[in-house]
């Protein structure tokens, strides 16, 4: 456990500092980074290999539905916490709206993902067969990636929302088929334990998105904040000042012309970051297509464990005791 935690800090500090201008991928602290992650990682395969019963099975990775199904789910939890981490941020400083109200315009994402959760789950259920939906789920999300990276500061609300909408349409065909496949891709017993190796995979990945492309959006939004703050006559230590303080409060007091070129700012900062998520998203795609449809189970996890009884077993249980419990109640009986 401490080895994999060492990995994944070092991992998530050394992609962070990389892709921060005040470090960068040539600064000695970086690489410092990286080693650990070498040396961590390494150790923890060796341990994890002879361990009698492993954090993360080994084994797991000769499975190639199981490598492919955890693999999307890694490079989705880099997109989608990369994007959800600062559009709730543009859209406070956009429309003026408080942190609470910013992430109430999400409403139209989480409506796409629950209503796409639902529908791929009652067409699973009645077909059986799921490669579909990663492959559809990937290409909204592509889709949702590209009309974000047209963000400006005119850029309606309510077109926003449209965005968020799609992107949660593209999530919701996603995650919870990615964990069926994962469930079903290996043996009863090992179903917790592959759950939770995908789940920390795609936590991996949202980590690594927010990291990485949270330091390429503050690194560009700075330095544009900056020269605004510059050009309205401010010094460079004022406005070194005035971009690390600023919040939509702040904003709100601004003059109408520097209002409008901070939020400039913010929009031009955060949509390029989208085209840097897109060659991820078309990545995720093109490992849906090889996804391979397997039966899916029938039956509970503890019911093929052996752990419990299905629920037509536990009806004929009931009959058989009542049928004894008559039997043995007709002979007690008196007879004249």
């Amino acid at each position: 456990m401490i080895l994999l935690s060492v990995s994944t800090a070092s991992l998530i500090f050394f992609t962070e500092f990389g892709g921060n201008a005040k470090h960068g991928w040539g600064a000695p602290e970086t690489w410092m980074f990286g080693a650990a992650l070498l040396v961590a990682g390494t150790l923890f395969v060796l341990v994890e290999n002879k361990a009698q019963d492993p954090i993360i099975p080994l084994a797991f990775f000769k499975n190639r539905v199981f490598v492919i199904a955890t693999a999307i789910g890694f490079v989705l939890g880099i997109a989608m916490f990369a994007a959800l981490a600062f559009v709730p941020t543009f859209l406070q400083m956009a429309s003026g709206a408080s942190a609470a109200a910013s992430g109430l315009l999400l409403l139209p994402m989480m409506v796409g993902l629950i209503g796409m959760s639902i529908i791929s789950g009652q067409v699973i259920t009645r077909t059986s067969r799921y490669k579909m939906f990663p492959i559809l789920g990937t290409v909204l999300v592509g889709v949702a990636m590209f009309l974000m990276t047209t963000l400006t500061a005119d850029t309606p609300i309510w077109l926003i929302c449209v965005f968020l909408f799609v992107f949660g349409a593209g999530l919701g065909s996603i995650m919870q088929v990615v964990v069926l496949v994962v469930q079903n891709s290996v043996p009863p017993k090992d179903v917790g334990t592959a759950t939770s190796t995908n789940n920390y995979f795609r936590e991996v990945g949202s980590a690594l998105g927010v990291a990485v492309f949270g330091a390429i959006f503050t690194s560009r939004l700075t330095d544009k904040l900056t020269d605004v703050f510059t050009q309205s006559g401010a010094s460079a230590s004022d406005a070194a000042s005035s971009t690390s303080s600023l919040d939509p409060a702040a904003l709100n007091k601004l003059p109408t012309a520097i209002h409008d070129l901070v939020v400039a700012a913010y929009a031009d900062s955060l949509a390029p970051v989208f085209w840097y998520l897109i060659p991820l998203i078309a990545i995720a795609f093109v490992l849906s297509l090889f996804l391979k449809n397997i039966p899916l189970s029938d039956v509970s996890g503890m019911v093929a464990r052996g752990e419990a009884i299905s629920g037509e077993e536990a009806e004929r249980a009931e009959a058989e005791l009542r049928a004894q419990a008559s039997g043995k109640a007709t002979s007690a009986a008196p007879r004249d």
